[in-house]
């Protein structure tokens, strides 16, 4: 995977100036919410592409001109009793509205979408994560001082009556996307400064009612060619044990730190590899996965206070063509020894599909990959998925697809195995 193409695809089509990311979006204000036009679904599939896989198109508004987009970290997960939930946030263009919809039957069909930042408030970068009954969202606002993270919480399942009002994180800075995990009470939130350098983590442990921030460490905003970008830090958590991650230079060494008492206590710095895409924890683990420069995609496993090597992932009987075809691979824990990862492939460096592929053995060895339809022939080669994997072997993948190479409008997609 070309740095330069993920890097860009990260940025969401910010330009950047000067060091400093900008987008063109109209002026930033305050306004209540308001809910959004209706999300649509349609659903393919291919007996010859993993015939148990699904996929279903997920859309804002009913214009097939609508250009929305998920980020990596887009998709939870809630359920209670025989409901099980589906959670997606997704960014438009159009509007530069955050909006949520929900799925109760595995994606087939969607609620009305609903938008959680002010109507006249842009808003991209939209993360979600779940913990029991509620569900808590943290997304990037662009103002004309520069970029901010807000957090909004629900209380039932996504219920559009249960959003609580909008919290501002932080002030207008030079701020990247926030990544949001939650475990038991506590909310955790991240985000770099490509100004100051820093990586900072917010805390909360009243599931978002009162907030304090630590800073875990530094890294820079610069690429080998001189370009800014933001600093996208990762965090993932998992009863007491939390995991946040950062790149120390765009697509570089990936840096990790762990706490096992729920933030209070944390490691040293440790680097784990190269090219962050994404981390997981579940029980007792914690993964993280990143592409090479060669393309390679690869997980790491900490368990026990022990991190383990670098597995790169090689499908059986997968060569993927030239050296360095697999990147972007986002990564889900199952049991006591799964470890899923859903990445991206392309035979020809233009036409770009996606693949699951899980390991049953700490990630020594992998099965068969599985390729998953798409609604349309064509998919941005940046993308990084979003994944969940339920405990009892239910798997979600949401992804952005392109109706054309040549145009600029995204849209997502979900795709569901049994």
């Amino acid at each position: 995977m070309r740095l330069g193409a993920r890097l860009q695809r990260r940025a969401v089509g910010a330009a950047v100036l000067a060091g400093v990311l900008v987008a063109a979006m109209p002026a930033a204000g305050v306004a209540v919410p308001s809910a959004g036009p209706a999300a649509t679904a349609s659903g393919t599939s291919s007996a010859t592409e993993a015939a148990e896989w699904t996929t279903q198109k997920v859309r804002i508004g009913d214009s097939a001109s609508t250009q929305a987009m998920s980020f990596d970290g887009g998709l939870a997960r809630t359920h209670i009793g025989a409901t099980a939930y589906v959670h997606v946030g997704l960014m438009r263009w159009s509007d530069s509205g955050v909006y949520y919809t929900r799925s109760t039957d595995h994606g087939a069909t969607w609620r009305k979408a609903f938008r959680l930042n002010g109507v006249d408030q842009q808003g991209r970068g939209i993360r979600l994560a779940s913990a029991g009954s509620n569900l808590y969202a943290a997304w990037m606002r662009d103002t004309s001082s520069g970029t901010m993270v807000y957090f909004r919480r629900n209380r039932d399942h996504g219920n559009y009556a249960g959003w609580l009002d909008r919290v501002r994180l932080t002030s207008a800075a030079g701020l990247g996307y926030p990544s949001i995990a939650a475990a038991r009470t506590s909310v955790y939130v991240a985000y770099g400064n490509h100004t100051s350098g820093t990586v900072s983590l917010r805390i909360s442990r009243d599931r978002g009612a009162t907030w304090r921030r630590i800073t875990l460490g530094s890294a820079s905003p610069v690429d080998g060619g001189g370009n800014w970008h933001f600093i996208n830090p990762l965090v993932t958590a998992s009863g007491a044990n939390i995991a946040v991650f950062w790149p120390a230079t765009p697509g570089g060494d990936v840096i990790g730190r762990v706490s096992t008492d729920s933030g209070v206590h944390w490691s040293t710095e440790k680097n784990l590899g190269t090219g962050l895409t994404s981390a997981h924890a579940l029980d007792a683990r914690i993964a993280v996965a990143g592409d090479d420069a060669a393309g390679n995609a690869w997980v790491r496993v900490w368990r026990a206070g022990t991190w383990g090597s670098k597995r790169v992932v090689v499908p059986a009987g997968d060569t993927g063509g030239a050296a360095g075809t697999r990147w972007s691979p986002a990564v889900a824990l199952r049991g006591t020894a799964q470890v899923g990862v859903a990445y991206q492939q392309s035979a020809d460096g233009i036409a770009t599909r996606t693949l699951w592929s899980q390991s049953n053995d700490r990630g020594a060895t992998w099965l068969a990959a599985e390729t998953l339809p798409q609604p349309y022939p064509w998919r941005d080669a940046g993308d990084v998925p979003s994944v969940a994997w339920r405990s009892n072997g239910r798997a979600f993948v949401l992804v952005d697809d392109r109706s054309d190479p040549q145009e600029e409008g995204f849209y997502v997609s979900l795709s569901t195995r049994p």
